[in-house]
């Protein structure tokens, strides 16, 4: 009945679990002292050049996200078919997935298109093929 007497703010300590420190951390960024934070860093620097060469504000917050982004799906699918090839180890399923998510990131970043690729034989009008067989200074 002693118990029932007692005031409430007088309590038994060894009942209630020590408190622990929670060193456990999401991880969110990359360690850029790593080969994959490396690379994440030169396509993110090769993105905004890109950008920036074509007359695109990569200054803007949402554009900074899908750089990022881009950036680490690109470094990240990369590293996914560099240890596939050289190892054997992983999912080719994990693999097809990584890359086409880069690529869709990298598609989304709206880098202007490659300069044109030259013309193969196959692809060339039938007036260039004729002038290219054709000799200058010979009579038709």
């Amino acid at each position: 009945m002693v118990a029932d007497i007692a005031p409430e703010h007088v309590r038994s300590t060894a009942a209630e679990p020590s408190k622990r420190r929670v060193r456990l951390r999401t991880l969110t960024r990359v360690d850029k002292r790593t080969a994959l934070g490396r690379r994440i860093s030169e396509l993110r620097e090769m993105f905004v050049t890109t950008l920036t060469s074509a007359g695109i504000d990569a200054d803007l917050p949402m554009r900074k996200l899908r750089i990022e982004q881009a950036a680490q799906a690109t470094a990240l699918a990369e590293l996914v078919r560099g240890r596939y090839m050289r190892e054997g180890t992983g999912d080719l399923d994990e693999l097809v997935r990584a890359e086409r998510r880069a690529d869709a990131a990298v598609k989304r970043l709206g880098l202007p298109p490659d300069d044109k690729p030259a013309a193969r034989p196959s692809e060339l009008t039938v007036a260039e093929i004729a002038a290219r067989y054709n000799k200058p200074g010979a009579a038709a």
